[in-house]
């Protein structure tokens, strides 16, 4: 059985033992939100002392060319920092505005004042595909992965991009049963429909008005619907992650 290992850092290069992207990786952050969830502080104090290390470590091994202070605060600290909702790239924008399922006593962006101590919650947008179908024409699809790029880059400098991926079709895939204690293995996806998850993109937002924001840039790039769920148990308590019946 494969055994996850923790998306440690590296030094003095400062990538993840696991991945070998820079530190912190998607999946490093998510550990450290779960790690100091209702602790958002101390997270940043620590991210403030990695950013002080990282840097010293950088500058020496490369004076000439590490990354500049921009790019790691960035890197470090900008996707932890409180945010505020800007108002001209609100929700508020999109033409069709119906009731929003809003969980652990949520109030709307507009009836509530964000704080330093609020907890930010981790959303799932996933992009809901059509089965079937194959790739667009090669001038289209580039523009839409143009699209798609320039929208990751937005949420990176805006701080609130964890993780994302674009999956391969359901034929790929291969559901994993256990009967009897033994693990059995059928080829094809768990459930035939006319969509399927295509890609997923993780972000941490302030709120479901935030999130629905990037919902929203996401549709606008990918011409497909984005579905924006949250996470249980990270910024609550309610759940270990394991769906209730």
């Amino acid at each position: 059985m494969a055994v996850s290992r923790p998306h440690y850092p590296r030094r003095p290069h400062w990538t993840c033992r696991v991945c070998g992207l820079p530190w912190p990786c998607g999946e490093a952050r998510l550990a450290l939100v779960r790690e100091y969830a209702g602790a958002t502080a101390s997270l940043r104090v620590y991210l403030a002392s990695c950013l002080h290390e990282a840097t010293r470590d950088l500058v020496t091994l490369n004076r000439y060319d590490a990354p500049g202070p921009e790019a790691l605060w960035n890197r470090f600290l900008a996707w932890a920092a409180p945010r505020t909702p800007d108002p001209e790239k609100s929700p508020g924008r999109l033409s069709f505005r119906p009731p929003t399922v809003r969980v652990g006593g949520e109030r709307p962006a507009s009836g509530r004042r964000i704080t330093e101590d609020d907890t930010m919650t981790m959303y799932l947008l996933s992009v809901v595909q059509p089965t079937g179908p194959g790739l667009p024409e090669p001038e289209v699809l580039d523009k839409i992965m143009a699209d798609v790029h320039a929208v990751k880059n937005e949420m990176r400098d805006a701080g609130v991009w964890v993780f994302s991926g674009g999956l391969h079709p359901p034929s790929t895939a291969t559901v994993v049963r256990v009967r009897d204690g033994e693990a059995l293995f059928t080829d094809g996806p768990y459930i035939e429909g006319k969509e399927h998850l295509g890609g997923f993109t993780i972000i941490e937002a302030d709120d479901l008005d935030t999130a629905l924001h990037w919902g929203g840039r996401l549709a606008a790039a990918t011409t497909l619907p984005i579905e924006v769920r949250p996470f249980e148990g990270i910024d609550d308590g309610t759940s270990d992650g394991v769906g209730e019946g």
